[in-house]
């Protein structure tokens, strides 16, 4: 539709050969940059305690850097 010229051309994932020269290097860079305690987000829908959210939850973001922003808290949605 957009043409290969175009962004909206390109294919989101990128093309065969800029996946295949991803190193593991540009992958640790990658998380290192963009994955920490403070982007990301969990969402737990359904009947659930607080309490098994986080005991659940809680420790994935053990190892997760944080970027020095305060972590959100967990909110329960009133019934």
């Amino acid at each position: 539709v957009y043409g290969a010229k175009h962004v909206g051309g390109q294919p989101f994932a990128g093309s065969t050969e800029s996946v295949k020269a991803i190193s593991l290097d540009d992958v640790k860079a990658w998380y290192g940059t963009h994955l920490s305690t403070t982007n990301v987000a969990v969402h737990v829908v359904g009947a659930v305690s607080q309490a098994d959210v986080i005991k659940t939850v809680g420790p994935l973001d053990a190892g997760l850097p944080s970027v020095g922003l305060a972590k959100p808290g967990y909110t329960v949605a009133k019934r």
